[in-house]
């Protein structure tokens, strides 16, 4: 009895964590649209141009857009802009490396990935419940709105990041590397590379990384 319930209990924290992060997924920028839409591109975009990633433009009116979604979360303590910036710019990045490398899940993969988890959440006991409506609120999204028209975007950009991943570290086993890259690390190289490369250019004098 003891292992079940400290089963359950590991169980629901992971769906928390799980869930915690497709919201902070989805308030880093505009989930709503696919990576060729998602930001201006140097010749039409609106307010100053922050970043550049590919053709892609991140704009002081994109941040605006983050601070004002994350406001109201008093659970989250937020980074400086520079972080919040850089944080933008690996993840469309990814995106854009998805869809390159032709991993970029589809909206029915998210929509479906979206179901999985609500279904799992609604077995976790109601202060986790509790919780994760709380996170949504503070959002600024309706529990429908998110699950309905949110969640599948979230979730879609989440399965295309993790499934480009595991596409780059099994191409590194495959290649014998001395130094296998995962998670983090390999978002990390993946962001450097693209910066030494001048795929991804600082626009702004005045944002450090």
């Amino acid at each position: 009895m003891h292992l079940k319930r400290k089963y359950w209990m590991i169980l629901g924290m992971v769906v928390m964590i799980l869930l915690a992060v497709s919201i902070t997924f989805a308030v880093a920028d505009q989930p709503d649209a696919p990576p060729s839409e998602r930001y201006g591109t140097l010749q039409q975009h609106d307010g100053q141009a922050l970043v550049q990633i590919g053709h892609h433009v991140i704009t002081s009116n994109d941040l605006a857009n983050f601070h004002h979604k994350t406001k109201n979360d008093s659970s989250t303590i937020l980074p400086d802009d520079a972080i919040v910036l850089k944080n933008m710019a690996s993840k469309e990045l990814l995106l854009q490396l998805a869809e390159e490398n032709g991993v970029n899940a589809s909206l029915e993969d998210g929509a479906q990935k979206a179901a999985e988890y609500r279904k799992l959440l609604e077995s976790q006991p109601q202060e986790q419940q509790d919780i994760h409506t709380k996170l949504i609120a503070e959002s600024g999204y309706t529990e429908a709105d998110y699950w309905e028209q949110l969640a599948p975007t979230v979730y879609q950009d989440l399965l295309s990041v993790e499934r480009l991943l595991n596409k780059l570290e099994a191409e590194q086993r495959a290649n014998q590397a001395d130094i296998i890259l995962t998670g983090n690390k390999l978002r990390e190289d993946l962001l450097e590379t693209a910066i030494a490369e001048r795929n991804v250019i600082v626009l702004d004098p005045t944002i450090q990384w």
